[in-house]
Protein backbone atom coordinates (compact mmCIF):
# COMPACT_ATOMS: atom_id res chain seq x y z
CA UNK A 1 0.00 0.00 0.00
CA UNK A 2 3.03 2.24 0.62
CA UNK A 3 4.31 1.90 -2.64
CA UNK A 4 1.24 2.34 -4.45
CA UNK A 5 1.09 5.62 -2.24
CA UNK A 6 4.48 6.91 -2.86
CA UNK A 7 4.14 6.07 -7.03
CA UNK A 8 0.46 8.39 -6.69
CA UNK A 9 2.57 10.93 -5.01
CA UNK A 10 5.17 11.23 -7.78
CA UNK A 11 3.53 10.95 -10.60
CA UNK A 12 1.37 14.30 -9.31
CA UNK A 13 4.75 15.71 -8.66
CA UNK A 14 6.12 14.60 -11.91
CA UNK A 15 3.00 15.99 -13.32
CA UNK A 16 2.58 19.46 -11.80
CA UNK A 17 6.75 20.16 -12.59
CA UNK A 18 6.59 18.74 -16.02
CA UNK A 19 8.63 21.40 -18.38
CA UNK A 20 7.54 18.77 -21.70
CA UNK A 21 5.35 21.24 -22.98
CA UNK A 22 2.10 19.79 -20.77
CA UNK A 23 1.79 22.15 -17.90
CA UNK A 24 3.36 24.59 -20.11
CA UNK A 25 2.86 24.33 -23.62
CA UNK A 26 5.50 25.66 -26.51
CA UNK A 27 7.17 25.50 -29.59
CA UNK A 28 10.69 25.39 -28.65
CA UNK A 29 11.93 25.58 -32.21
CA UNK A 30 9.92 29.20 -33.07
CA UNK A 31 12.62 30.84 -30.83
CA UNK A 32 15.00 31.64 -34.25
CA UNK A 33 17.33 33.23 -32.26
CA UNK A 34 18.61 30.38 -30.66
CA UNK A 35 22.41 30.05 -30.76
CA UNK A 36 22.61 33.48 -33.13
CA UNK A 37 24.19 36.16 -31.41
CA UNK A 38 28.11 36.19 -31.25
CA UNK A 39 29.42 38.70 -28.57
CA UNK A 40 31.63 41.51 -29.50
CA UNK A 41 31.28 43.70 -26.08
CA UNK A 42 28.19 45.31 -27.43
CA UNK A 43 26.44 46.38 -23.97
CA UNK A 44 27.73 45.09 -20.52
CA UNK A 45 26.53 41.53 -19.51
CA UNK A 46 28.54 41.25 -16.16
CA UNK A 47 25.45 41.96 -14.04
CA UNK A 48 21.70 43.28 -14.12
CA UNK A 49 19.12 45.47 -16.18
CA UNK A 50 16.79 47.21 -14.26
CA UNK A 51 13.48 48.44 -15.56
CA UNK A 52 12.29 50.61 -12.35
CA UNK A 53 8.06 51.05 -12.79
CA UNK A 54 5.76 52.87 -9.91
CA UNK A 55 5.11 49.23 -8.07
CA UNK A 56 7.61 47.04 -9.15
CA UNK A 57 11.10 46.39 -10.61
CA UNK A 58 11.76 44.40 -14.34
CA UNK A 59 14.47 42.16 -13.83
CA UNK A 60 16.29 41.39 -17.05
CA UNK A 61 19.73 39.43 -17.72
CA UNK A 62 21.61 39.00 -21.26
CA UNK A 63 24.34 36.74 -21.67
CA UNK A 64 27.24 35.98 -24.05
CA UNK A 65 25.85 32.44 -24.74
CA UNK A 66 22.35 34.76 -26.21
CA UNK A 67 20.16 34.29 -23.43
CA UNK A 68 17.72 36.40 -22.12
CA UNK A 69 15.55 36.47 -18.90
CA UNK A 70 13.30 38.52 -17.53
CA UNK A 71 10.54 38.91 -14.77
CA UNK A 72 8.99 41.21 -12.32
CA UNK A 73 9.94 41.33 -8.72
CA UNK A 74 8.50 44.07 -5.66
CA UNK A 75 11.99 43.67 -4.03
CA UNK A 76 14.55 46.74 -5.20
CA UNK A 77 18.31 45.33 -5.74
CA UNK A 78 21.36 46.41 -3.87
CA UNK A 79 24.10 48.14 -5.95
CA UNK A 80 26.83 45.30 -5.16
CA UNK A 81 24.33 42.10 -5.35
CA UNK A 82 22.69 40.53 -8.45
CA UNK A 83 18.79 39.46 -8.47
CA UNK A 84 18.66 35.53 -7.44
CA UNK A 85 15.73 33.72 -8.74
CA UNK A 86 14.31 30.51 -7.44
CA UNK A 87 15.57 27.64 -9.24
CA UNK A 88 11.62 27.02 -10.61
CA UNK A 89 12.12 29.83 -12.63
CA UNK A 90 14.46 28.13 -14.92
CA UNK A 91 11.23 26.08 -16.10
CA UNK A 92 8.84 28.59 -16.79
CA UNK A 93 9.34 29.25 -20.90
CA UNK A 94 8.33 33.29 -20.56
CA UNK A 95 11.05 34.36 -18.37
CA UNK A 96 13.33 33.31 -20.95
CA UNK A 97 14.35 33.83 -24.76
CA UNK A 98 16.81 34.59 -26.92
CA UNK A 99 18.27 37.95 -28.63
CA UNK A 100 20.93 38.90 -31.24
CA UNK A 101 21.90 42.58 -32.13
CA UNK A 102 22.04 43.75 -35.29
CA UNK A 103 23.52 46.88 -36.19
CA UNK A 104 22.62 49.13 -32.70
CA UNK A 105 18.92 47.18 -33.06
CA UNK A 106 19.03 44.83 -29.54
CA UNK A 107 15.94 42.25 -31.09
CA UNK A 108 14.74 39.93 -28.19
CA UNK A 109 12.41 36.82 -28.49
CA UNK A 110 10.21 35.50 -25.83
CA UNK A 111 7.11 33.84 -24.94
CA UNK A 112 4.33 35.91 -24.45
CA UNK A 113 2.62 34.84 -21.23
CA UNK A 114 -1.07 35.88 -22.71
CA UNK A 115 -0.71 33.76 -25.80
CA UNK A 116 -1.64 30.64 -23.72
CA UNK A 117 -4.96 31.65 -23.70
CA UNK A 118 -5.53 32.22 -27.40
CA UNK A 119 -3.14 29.75 -29.00
CA UNK A 120 -3.79 27.03 -26.40
CA UNK A 121 0.75 27.54 -26.04
CA UNK A 122 2.34 30.03 -25.63
CA UNK A 123 4.02 31.35 -28.51
CA UNK A 124 6.68 33.79 -29.99
CA UNK A 125 6.60 37.57 -29.25
CA UNK A 126 10.26 39.92 -30.61
CA UNK A 127 10.70 43.50 -28.82
CA UNK A 128 13.32 45.21 -30.50
CA UNK A 129 15.41 47.88 -28.43
CA UNK A 130 18.11 50.40 -29.53
CA UNK A 131 21.40 49.91 -27.71
CA UNK A 132 22.32 53.96 -25.95
CA UNK A 133 25.21 52.57 -24.59
CA UNK A 134 27.08 50.14 -23.09
CA UNK A 135 24.99 50.12 -19.71
CA UNK A 136 21.42 51.69 -20.89
CA UNK A 137 18.81 49.75 -23.71
CA UNK A 138 15.67 51.37 -24.46
CA UNK A 139 13.20 49.20 -26.01
CA UNK A 140 10.94 50.84 -28.31
CA UNK A 141 8.85 48.23 -30.10
CA UNK A 142 7.24 45.16 -29.76
CA UNK A 143 5.79 42.59 -32.36
CA UNK A 144 3.31 40.13 -30.86
CA UNK A 145 2.35 36.61 -31.74
CA UNK A 146 -0.13 37.67 -33.93
CA UNK A 147 1.63 40.29 -35.67
CA UNK A 148 0.44 43.75 -34.78
CA UNK A 149 3.27 45.81 -33.94
CA UNK A 150 2.93 47.78 -30.83
CA UNK A 151 5.09 51.13 -29.61
CA UNK A 152 7.32 50.91 -26.49
CA UNK A 153 9.15 53.25 -24.37
CA UNK A 154 10.59 51.09 -21.77
CA UNK A 155 14.63 51.88 -20.58
CA UNK A 156 17.05 49.10 -19.14
CA UNK A 157 19.99 50.58 -17.15
CA UNK A 158 22.45 48.24 -15.99
CA UNK A 159 23.82 47.55 -12.19
CA UNK A 160 26.93 45.75 -11.67
CA UNK A 161 26.85 42.92 -9.74
CA UNK A 162 29.19 39.76 -8.38
CA UNK A 163 26.90 37.32 -7.96
CA UNK A 164 24.81 36.76 -11.53
CA UNK A 165 23.04 33.65 -11.53
CA UNK A 166 23.81 31.02 -14.35
CA UNK A 167 21.63 30.80 -17.70
CA UNK A 168 20.63 27.55 -17.26
CA UNK A 169 17.37 26.69 -18.41
CA UNK A 170 14.37 24.20 -19.74
CA UNK A 171 14.94 25.84 -23.35
CA UNK A 172 18.80 25.26 -23.71
CA UNK A 173 20.00 22.21 -24.91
Amino acid sequence: MKLLVLIVVLINVSNSCNISGEKYPYDEDSLTYKNQFVFKNQFKMEGVYITEYSDFFGVNYFWENGVFFQMGSENSISVDECFSFHEENRNIPYYWGYFIIEDNILKVQTYDPGSLNRYSEFKVEERWATIVNDSTIHFFKKITPWGEEKIMDETLNFHQCDNKPDSTNLLMD
